[in-house]
């Protein structure tokens, strides 16, 4: 009988069930075929042999273009890859690289404002409120000047678009007072309407590069 786990008695049943089920005796001649090998212990091994599985040079092709792309589970929700269309807003907003002065740009446009009490500026957030943006905008400038380019438009793009919600959020707050008050609400100062467009568009522009 040897060594071998399988006593003659298994081969005997394949044999018999071979007339029934044919794919039974290519499976024990393909197994059969395949020589022992030793391991390392001394003891030797036989491995069965699986025809027919052996990987497909397309699928792999395949597999190797979806690790170089990238897996993007929307790309067919919206008819295309989302990262290539990224990359080409990219380049065309920064032809020369992410740039630190719109950062810089704003930091000083709210910091210019904010001795400017909400009075004499309606519209605009609280002068602490502009002082927090303007320190946040200077911080995200220094951070891509010094090479960080990642985390410095992160920074731009988060208080950016805080600032916008913030605006509209301070705006619905003073009609509210406003009509509980019986006053009538200040037109706001086209000031405000230049720090939100530029809050917005500030936003958007380094946005693209995350």
């Amino acid at each position: 009988m040897g060594w071998w786990p399988f006593s003659s008695s298994s081969q005997k049943r394949e044999t018999k069930e071979a007339p029934n089920n044919p794919g039974a005796t290519s499976l024990s001649s393909q197994t059969s075929s395949v020589p022992a090998q030793t391991s390392q212990s001394g003891s030797t091994e036989e491995r069965p042999a699986l025809a027919g599985l052996t990987r497909s040079p397309q699928l792999s092709e395949e597999g190797t273009k979806v690790k170089e792309q990238g897996f993007n589970p929307y790309g067919t929700l919206i008819g295309g890859n989302t990262a290539s269309l990224q990359k080409q807003l990219s380049h065309k907003i920064w032809p020369n690289g992410v740039s630190e002065y719109p950062a810089w740009a704003l930091s000083a446009l709210f910091l210019g404002s904010s001795p400017l009490p909400t009075s004499m500026v309606p519209g605009m957030t609280p002068r602490l409120a502009r002082l927090v943006f303007g320190a946040a905008f200077a911080m995200s400038g220094v951070a891509m000047r010094s090479g960080d380019t990642w985390n410095g438009a992160s920074i731009a793009t988060w208080w950016a678009f805080s600032h916008v919600i913030f605006a509209s959020i301070t705006k619905s707050t003073r009609k509210e007072i406003a009509k509980k008050t019986g006053k009538p609400l200040a037109r706001p100062s086209p000031l405000a309407w230049v720090v939100t467009s530029a809050s917005l568009a500030t936003g958007l522009a380094y946005g693209v590069t995350l």
